[in-house]
């Protein structure tokens, strides 16, 4: 593959991955950002932007269950978005250089290799939230397959920054695929969970208190004490 050939394909890469990260984080600033998940059903219902569920409420002991479920997911959501938040600025950093850097080639493959790890983590920290209330099901149903495709689409992103780092054209569009598979099935997980949230009427004070704990969950998400696996990616020969 010529040098021209492979500036082009990390130009279109470049602009193709930058539109991925900004589905998965919105703003530059960590401290700043508050994960999508839950919160975006809680300020719908605040301002009254969907109808209600025509389910009946959740009430009692089922109702409180499903407001620790929707915690317990908004603690893996914050730990997400701090994983992605790296690969996002190692990608940022290096991705220009790297058919042409080792040093570059290394990182980036390193960083895609972490959010792999990432993906696999959060798959793990969900599957022992029991039990899961029977008005849950289907966001956990929704949730489950989201996870499932970030992790599919991870794995493509490694693949594909591995083979651009070897000085060849990496499968696009198997990851756009993959990207589109993660991005309806995060919308389906936005639809249930907006359907759960609205069948629990939550009070002005109750949706204060679930801001705050989405707030103390990205505090406690940067603290997190997950490393991954080390990884050995080296790349002797730049692309010519």
């Amino acid at each position: 593959m010529s040098k021209k050939n492979l500036r082009g394909a990390v130009a279109i890469l470049t602009l193709f991955f930058a539109a991925v990260l900004m589905t998965v984080n919105h703003n530059v600033s960590y401290e700043n950002r508050i994960p999508s998940l839950i919160i975006v059903g809680l300020f719908a219902i605040g301002g009254g932007l969907f109808p209600f569920s025509h389910k009946p409420r959740i009430e009692d002991e089922e109702r409180e269950r499903c407001l620790t479920y929707t915690k317990a997911v908004g603690n893996i959501s914050a730990f997400w978005d701090r994983e992605a938040t790296l690969f996002n600025n190692t990608l940022v950093r290096y991705l220009d250089s790297i058919t042409e850097s080792p040093v570059a080639a290394s990182e980036v493959c390193k960083a895609a290799n972490r959010l792999v790890q990432a993906a696999k983590e959060v798959i793990h920290r969900h599957e022992p939230i029991q039990p899961i209330p029977d008005a849950a099901l289907q966001m956990q149903s929704a949730y489950i397959a989201f996870l499932i495709s970030l992790k599919d689409w991870a794995e493509s992103t490694l693949e594909a920054m591995e083979t651009l780092a070897n000085g060849l054209t990496p499968h696009y569009e198997y990851v756009q695929q993959l990207m589109e598979e993660r991005e309806s099935a995060w919308h389906e997980v936005q639809t249930e969970e907006k359907k759960l949230l609205g069948r629990l009427g939550l009070s002005t004070p109750e949706i204060k208190a679930l801001l705050k704990q989405i707030h103390s969950s990205l505090n406690a998400a940067e603290n997190d004490s997950w490393q991954p696996k080390p990884c050995t990616c080296e790349f002797s020969n730049s692309a010519k």
